[in-house]
Formats: structure tokens, sequence, C-alpha cells
């Protein structure tokens, strides 16, 4: 479905989820309180989809895919898990990796986007622009899941076991591999180390 870029913070989920379509009810059809949920989660972790999405080069689909994750999780709603920012995120990524592989190309990590993720949070990676490009050209070099480890963990903000549900495996599996990527990342900034930089593997 497509969005109206910057029209869709405030939204209700009634205006912005596509309920119309076959086999979708609409919000008058249910139950009151599962309205009401689905409002709430929207409300709650709409930003940090987007902000996933962006960190990851989507760039102007951004909202639109963050809009096709929610329309999805709307339809799934009685089924989604009690903690849904990990499914949303895992849904919203593959939907922009579907949209990747349409497209052909390789969308890069947003390095702007990136050196203001933190807001001084415990995971804080970075402060300035160019130490947030000087860790996506590290990370560029690492394997693809040990980066995504570090984007889960530093950049949104996820524990192990959230980081785990988006990436499909066992939090003691994703423990490991965070630990890997970690160690990995630390040896590519070794020939460049910076108080910034350091943080990303702390």
């Amino acid at each position: 479905m497509s969005a109206h870029p910057g029209a869709l913070h405030g939204t209700s989920a009634a205006a912005l989820i596509d309920v119309t379509q076959p086999g979708c009810a609409t919000l008058g059809d249910v139950h009151r309180d599962r309205a009401e949920e689905f409002r709430c989660c929207f409300d709650e972790h709409w930003p940090a989809v987007c902000r996933s999405l962006a960190r990851r080069g989507a760039g102007a689909q951004t909202e639109d895919l963050a809009a096709e994750a929610f329309s999805i999780a709307w339809r799934k709603w009685r089924s989604l898990p009690d903690e849904p920012l990990p499914w949303l995120l895992r849904t919203a990524l593959n939907l922009l990796a579907n949209a990747r592989r349409k497209d052909k190309r390789d969308l890069p990590l947003d390095a702007a986007d990136v050196s203001a993720a933190a807001d001084g949070g415990p995971h804080g990676v970075v402060t300035t622009q160019d130490s947030a490009r000087r860790i996506l050209v590290a990370l560029a070099r690492l394997p693809a899941t040990d980066r995504e480890a570090i984007v889960l963990t530093a950049w949104d903000g996820l524990t192990a076991a959230q980081a785990a549900a988006v990436s499909g495996c066992s939090a003691g599996a994703f423990r490991v591999r965070l630990h890997r990527a970690r160690a990995a990342l630390k040896a590519e900034l070794a020939t460049r180390p910076s108080p910034e930089l350091e943080e990303a593997t702390a």
C-alpha cells in the first residue's frame, strides 16, 4: 500500500491500515479492545520500525514498508506474540529485503541516521557523522549475520532475546553471534581507534 510521506505520525491506525481488502475486517467489525490494542501497538512501535528501516537505507520506501508491516500485523493480530516489536521488525526487514531483490540493488546503511540513532542511550554507538561513516566502512567488511547482530543491538536497541526473535535463532545462538561480531568489528576498527568507535564493541 502507499502512504503519504510525513503524514503518518499521529495518524490513527484506522487511517493508516487499509483493512478493506478482501479477507480483512474493518475496525468497526471487530471487538473494540482489539482495535485499541492495535492502535497502542502502532503508536508505540511505529517510530522504531521506521528508524530500523531508515538505518538500513530504505530511504523514500521507509514509510511505505513500515505501513505494509503494520498492515500485515493487523491481518494477523490474533496470532502476534505478546511482545510485537521483534515480529514487526522482522516483517519490515523481510519486506525491505524483498524490495531490494526486486530492484536488484543493495541499499547501504544510512550514515546520517546512524549518527543520531543512540540518543545517549546505553547502546550508544556514535556521536559524530565522521565516526558514523567509519563504523559503516568497518561494518561493511563483516559477514551479513555479524553486521545485523551489531545493528539490532547497538542501533535498534534490542535485547539479545528480542534480536534473536528478529534473526530467527535462539537467544543463546544470538549471544554467540553477537560476541563474534563485536570481536570482528573491534578488529576492523583497531587500526583507527577512537572513544566513540570503541563504544560499538563494548
